[in-house]
């Protein structure tokens, strides 16, 4: 049985064929198919090679989103690296929860991930604030031999700072690990840490405990955190994925419920009891996303 491809979802942008990130133009320079919009820039198709198989999508082509989502599945299924070529932002402007519903029905892999951050008890009514960040603004990394590829999301490994803005200081990374391959991440010792496997299988420590797929594994003391990838990774991935996460003890009670995180079930009551009544904002009407 032939290893199961992968479907990249790849925004086209707002039109304009030179805004498309680098990713995007790597992801469709591998593609066996490209699955496009008529909305995306068909300049964009340039960057795809000249063996691959282009499929024209889109609102005047008499395609159903069921007929679409069965395409994107049997091609991956037969090994192919498939790039749907979205018209704007996949999640904003397109179906793209849609389609992934439907990889991850059919035995796909889809990593989605929401945490929640916490804050010591004076900052917690703090003005709000959001930063939206996209895959090419975190900082790229990579291990002394070349084995892992370093995502730095927040906070900084060594010196290397990545974009994402806290109010309390924390790191974020994501690390692809090759097939045998270890790396040594400088750790602060004084933090609290997680490393979740995302997908494949490795080790953490320099001990090397397993670590695979929706596992957890919990920091210990030392200043250096050892990750380390399987030699036979899973059979769906070819490297091992990690989520690094760290940050500053707070040393506070946890009361925590739906969005909210506070220090006790009676400031819960009260931040419910807040949101209902529209005492922490109300989203504007004619907003994104409101029908």
């Amino acid at each position: 049985m032939s290893k199961p491809g992968t479907v990249y979802l790849v925004g086209a942008g707002p039109g304009d064929a030179g805004l498309l990130t680098l990713r995007g133009a790597e992801l469709l320079r591998r593609a066996d198919v490209v699955i496009y919009d008529l909305l995306a820039n068909p300049e964009l198709l340039r960057h795809a090679p000249a063996t691959a198989e282009l499929i024209s999508r889109g609102k005047r082509q008499d395609v159903s989103q069921d007929h679409l989502n069965a395409l994107m599945v049997d091609k991956a299924r037969n090994g192919k690296c498939v790039v749907r070529l979205k018209g704007g932002d996949p999640y904003i402007f397109g179906r793209g929860a849609e389609e992934v519903e439907a990889l991850v029905a059919s035995g796909g892999l889809f990593h989605g991930l929401q945490l929640w951050v916490n804050l010591p008890a004076a900052d917690k009514m703090i003005e709000p604030r959001y930063q939206g960040l996209e895959p090419g603004d975190v900082t790229l990394l990579a291990s002394p031999d070349g084995g892992a590829l370093i995502r730095v999301i927040a906070g900084d490994v060594d010196g290397h700072a990545g974009p994402g803005s806290t109010h309390t200081p924390i790191t974020m990374q994501h690390l692809t690990i090759a097939p045998g391959a270890q790396v040594d991440l400088p750790w602060n010792q004084d933090w609290n840490g997680l490393v979740y496997g995302l997908s494949g299988a490795g080790t953490v420590g320099t001990d090397q405990r397993p670590l695979s797929s929706g596992q957890l594994a919990v920091t210990g003391p030392g200043n250096v955190l050892t990750l380390g990838g399987s030699p036979s990774p899973d059979s769906r991935t070819d490297a091992f994925d990690v989520l690094v996460l760290g940050g500053q003890r707070i040393g506070e009670p946890v009361a925590q419920h739906g969005p909210f995180v506070m220090n006790t079930r009676a400031e819960l009551v009260q931040a419910f009891e807040d949101f209902e009544a529209g005492r922490l904002g109300v989203i504007p009407p004619g907003a994104i996303g409101i029908r």
